[in-house]
C-alpha cells in the first residue's frame, strides 16, 4: 500500500526531490510548465503550495482527483477512542495534536474559499473531537 504522499506525488508532473522530505513539481492547479509548486513532508502530512497561482492544498488535491481524506486516512483515531481509558506519551500527544492541527487548517482553508461537503464536514469534527481528547489528556496529565 502506498502512503499519502506516494499517491499525491505520483500524480505530478516533472516531480524532483529538493530535500529531505521536500520536492517541487508543476501545479496541477494550473497550465504549469515549470516546477512551481512546493511539497513539504511534515511527519505523517504534508504541505504543499504554488508559487505562481497561490493555490493551496484543497485546490491542489482535487485537481489531481484526491479528497482531504486520502491525505489523513493513517492518522485516523477509532470513533469510539472516548471510551477507551489510554495515557500517551508527550511526544505522541504532540504528532497527533500538530496532525489534527494541519488538518483543520486545511479545512478551514477550503470554507474559507470554496464552502465544505458533508465527508469534509465529518472529517473536521473528527479532528475536533481528537484535539478535545488529546486536550483532556495533557490537563488530566
Amino acid at each position: 500500500m502506498t502512503s499519502p504522499i506516494e499517491n499525491f506525488l505520483s500524480r505530478l508532473d516533472k516531480v524532483k526531490q529538493v530535500g529531505r522530505g521536500e520536492w517541487v513539481a508543476c501545479c496541477p492547479a494550473h497550465d504549469d510548465k515549470h516546477p512551481s509548486m512546493s511539497i513539504s513532508e511534515k511527519g505523517d502530512t504534508f504541505v504543499v503550495h504554488c508559487h505562481t497561482c497561490k493555490a493551496g492544498g484543497t485546490e491542489i488535491m482535487e485537481s489531481v482527483g484526491l479528497t482531504v481524506n486520502d491525505f489523513y486516512e493513517k492518522i485516523r483515531l477509532p470513533t469510539h477512542i472516548r471510551a477507551v481509558k489510554r495515557k500517551w506519551s508527550a511526544r505522541q500527544i504532540c504528532e497527533l495534536g500538530s496532525e489534527s492541527m494541519s488538518m483543520v487548517a486545511l479545512l478551514l482553508e477550503r470554507f474559507m474559499t470554496v464552502g465544505l461537503k458533508d465527508d469534509e464536514i465529518y472529517a473536521l469534527r473528527l479532528e475536533g473531537q481528537k484535539l478535545i481528547i488529546l486536550f483532556s489528556e495533557v490537563t488530566n496529565a
